[in-house]
């Protein structure tokens, strides 16, 4: 995904699709991913109900799913990793280095919550 996408994971789509807009319009885009159930083994232990770190791959979606285990099941959620894009390049809506990513997306997106 590099220095254009973060990952977009979650449970409900009208939640993504909204935060997938939002994204669109600021020009900080995601890329949906899909939260699936083969990262649970990697955040199983033999000592704790779920560790937050996986065996080395699938690193975000490892991710996901932990921050998943703490929402309920019926309960819309979203995660967006911005690892890849927290810092990077020059483009179109962001200088060098660390510019904020994922305020101008969360800003529209509450904003448009309502409508």
């Amino acid at each position: 995904m590099g220095d254009d996408y973060a990952g977009l994971f979650g449970r409900g789509e009208p939640l993504s699709d909204r935060l997938m807009a939002a994204g669109e319009q600021t020009g900080e885009r995601l890329w949906k991913l899909p939260l699936h159930p083969s990262y649970a083994k990697d955040t199983s232990s033999t000592i704790a109900d779920i560790k937050n770190s996986g065996e080395g791959s699938a690193g975000a979606g490892t991710g996901a799913w932990f921050n998943g285990e703490f929402v309920s099941r019926d309960l819309p959620w979203a995660h967006i990793d911005i690892a890849g894009v927290a810092y990077g390049g020059t483009n179109a809506v962001k200088p060098a280095g660390s510019a904020g990513f994922g305020v101008r997306l969360l800003d529209r997106f509450a904003r448009d919550w309502g409508r």
